[in-house]
């Protein structure tokens, strides 16, 4: 049967087990066995044995300094036993840089889509202007062609081709708004402001 010493001592020993729990506990405890081991050696040794033994602990436990050293520098979430997760972190930082590259390229995108809007603006404030005009023309003359207002337009006779084709567009627009008809008073192709009746 064991004696209470026994037990003490097997206790104290699981206890200190049980505080194992991260590389560094672990480090320590070796560092304690090796220096119980080293100074139980060194008491029966003599003197150039001594030298050797205390030389062999300094080394090891000058060695395992430079292991936690470069353990607490390069994965210092090592020493309090959690791993990093390396993959899941190259793949954030993947997700991060695909990230970045979808966003400068909606980013140009953007820009393009931009400039295309201040384009089509610019144009549209062109033809409600050329709308404009051709009605002016219209109401002005009580009845004008579609060549004519060309020609009042550009009296040097310098009109762009697709210039007359938008008026053409236009003057159907001004029909399908209402707000000028065929002129059955004269020849084809001539247009007038509609009237309220009519």
């Amino acid at each position: 049967m064991p004696t209470g010493e026994d037990n003490s001592g097997h206790g104290v020993r699981a206890e200190l087990i049980a505080a194992i729990k991260t590389p560094l506990g672990f480090f320590s405890l070796v560092i304690l066995v090796v220096v119980e081991g080293v100074l139980a050696a060194a008491a029966s040794a003599s003197g150039t044995e001594r030298t050797f033994i205390f030389v062999a602990m300094v080394s090891v436990v000058g060695l395992l300094v430079l292991i936690v050293a470069y353990l607490a520098y390069s994965r210092p979430e090592a020493l309090a036993g959690k791993r990093s997760d390396l993959a899941s972190v190259t793949a954030l930082k993947n997700k991060v840089l695909q990230l970045q590259t979808e966003n400068q390229q909606w980013s140009s995108k953007y820009g393009q889509l931009e400039a295309q809007t201040a384009q089509l603006k610019a144009r549209l404030n062109q033809l409600t202007d050329l709308k404009s005009r051709i009605y002016a023309y219209v109401a002005g003359y009580r009845s004008a062609s579609a060549e004519t207002i060309v020609r009042m337009m550009y009296p040097m006779g310098n009109c762009p081709s697709n210039e007359e084709q938008q008026v053409q567009s236009l003057i159907t627009a001004l029909i399908d708004e209402g707000r000028i008809e065929p002129d059955t008073n004269a020849s084809a192709g001539f247009f007038r402001v509609k009237k309220p009746n009519s």
